[in-house]
C-alpha cells in the first residue's frame, strides 16, 4: 500500500489454504490414471463416440482387432475408417443408442481393408451420459468372437455332413 511517497508505506499479505484443492487434484489424477489403465488394459475392444458418432477413444484391444492405430481412426466418424459397419447394421443401432435405446447385443463379420483383418465380433452399446443424465456419447464393448465361429462352422459342417440325426 502506498501512502503517496514513492517508496510502499504496508504491505498486505494474503495467504489461502489450498490443501483440500490439492487433494482433490490428486484424487482426480488417480481416478483418471486408474480409468486409463482400465480401458487400455481391457481384453475386450472399447470405442467411444460423441453425438456427431466420431471416435473419441479407441483402446488399444481395437488396435489389436482391427490393425489400425488409435491416431488413424480418433476423430473420424466410423464409416470414414470401417466401411462394412453400415452393413453390419452396427451404425443402425449406434443411431438408436443416441435416441436413448438399447438395442441387443449383434454379431458381425469384419474386413478391415486398410489392414486385411478379418474375423468375427460382436457389439454392445450403450449411451454414455453426463451426472445430469444427458446422453453426451455412445460406448460401444467390442469382442472378438471369430474363434467361436470357427468352431461353431466345423461343429455344423461336422453335424450336417452325417447320416445321424443330433437332438441339441
Amino acid at each position: 500500500l502506498y501512502d503517496g511517497s514513492v517508496k510502499p508505506g504496508r504491505f498486505v499479505i494474503m495467504h489461502e489454504d489450498v490443501t483440500a484443492r490439492r487433494l482433490a487434484e490428486e484424487k482426480l489424477n488417480e481416478a483418471t490414471l486408474l480409468n486409463k489403465g482400465i480401458v487400455d488394459n481391457a481384453k475386450e475392444g472399447i470405442v467411444v463416440y460423441g453425438l456427431d458418432l466420431h471416435i473419441l477413444l479407441f483402446n488399444p484391444f481395437m488396435e489389436k482387432l482391427t490393425g489400425m492405430q488409435a491416431k488413424q481412426v480418433l476423430g473420424k466418424h466410423p464409416l470414414e475408417v470401417f466401411s462394412f459397419l453400415k452393413e453390419a447394421g452396427v451404425i443402425g443401432r449406434l443411431e438408436k443408442v443416441l435416441r436413448g435405446e438399447t438395442p441387443p447385443p449383434l454379431e458381425f463379420p469384419f474386413l478391415v481393408r486398410k489392414t486385411g483383418k478379418q474375423g468375427w465380433a460382436s457389439d454392445v452399446s450403450y449411451p454414455l451420459r453426463d451426472a445430469a443424465g444427458k446422453i453426451t456419447g455412445i460406448v460401444g464393448i467390442v469382442r472378438d468372437i471369430t474363434a467361436r465361429r470357427e468352431i461353431e462352422e466345423k461343429y455344423r459342417a461336422l453335424v450336417e455332413g452325417t447320416d445321424t440325426g443330433y437332438l441339441i
